[in-house]
């Protein structure tokens, strides 16, 4: 038989301080969502985050309308309907396509306006909510103009921190695949494996560092007065690994799993459509 196993009196400690801490925080949570609406609140988000989507369908049917601009991309889609259409219902789409190309420019711009409004109403309704969460007799509200002022400040920098963020996953990879492997380091199998490894760990680990800096922003600048940097970072984190998992997550699965049902091509477009 064997005898039960003494930890260390340091490693008890911790452990127990961990456990009494993960209660601490439990119990207090499940008090805050039976005292507030916390749900309404995440639902009021939700919607703003879904109406989002709007105005980037829109900004991406106009950047598509710019980029059927030049002549030999338009004319290899026009090939392809023709070939690909009967001759009525082709023509028609070319119709409809040229005028889009025409319309381009007013249409990225609607899509670009329509966009940051969005962002701000959703900036609008997160401080809204955030407000609610911390109603303490320590939180002081902003005024109306400067609570607006603050959502544009805050549109501009979570936005371009989210795009850096969507940028590296989408764009990168491809990158290096097609032009640093294939033709600067050339067929060494060893060196394309660490050079791919190495890509692979800073592909992981700086959109986590920029995901962490866009939750950061949200935890620290919004609450009023400003709560410990250590606690809005360790949050952030926290938010910022769930982030990449579950991005990860569903690019594996609508790439691989879901190949062939109709949602692989999900996996390229999820960092636009959720935020």
């Amino acid at each position: 038989m064997f005898s039960r196993i003494e930890l260390p009196h340091s490693v008890r400690k911790a452990l127990s301080d961990l456990w009494a801490t993960a209660k601490y925080y439990s119990y207090g949570l499940y008090l805050e969502l039976m005292d507030k609406n916390v749900f309404l609140w995440a639902q009021a988000i939700a919607f703003k985050v879904l109406v989002t989507i709007v105005p980037i369908i829109i900004l991406a049917t106009g950047i598509m309308g710019r980029a059927l601009q030049g002549n030999d991309a338009f004319a290899a889609v026009t090939r392809f309907i023709r070939e690909l259409l009967p001759g009525t219902h082709s023509q028609q789409l070319i119709d409809f396509l040229m005028q889009l190309q025409d319309a381009s420019a007013t249409i990225v711009s609607i899509g670009g306006v329509g966009l940051f409004l969005s962002a701000m109403s959703l900036f609008i309704t997160l401080r809204i909510a955030v407000s609610n969460a911390f109603e303490q007799t320590w939180h002081e509200q902003r005024s109306l103009w400067w609570g607006y002022l603050f959502d544009v400040r805050m549109v501009i920098q979570v936005g371009i921190l989210f795009l850096l963020t969507v940028g590296l996953s989408m764009f990168v990879p491809p990158f290096v695949n097609d032009v640093i492997i294939a033709q600067a380091i050339g067929p060494e199998r060893l060196i394309q494996w660490l050079w791919k490894s190495a890509v692979w760990i800073t592909g992981l680990l700086l959109p986590l560092l920029l995901t962490t800096a866009m939750f950061f922003q949200l935890y620290y600048f919004v609450p009023k007065p400003h709560p410990r940097m250590r606690s809005a970072l360790v949050g952030a984190l926290l938010a910022a690994v769930l982030w990449e998992a579950a991005k990860q997550a569903f690019t594996f699965y609508a790439t691989y799993v879901g190949y062939g049902t109709g949602t692989e091509a999900l996996g390229s477009t999820f960092g636009l459509i959720v935020a």
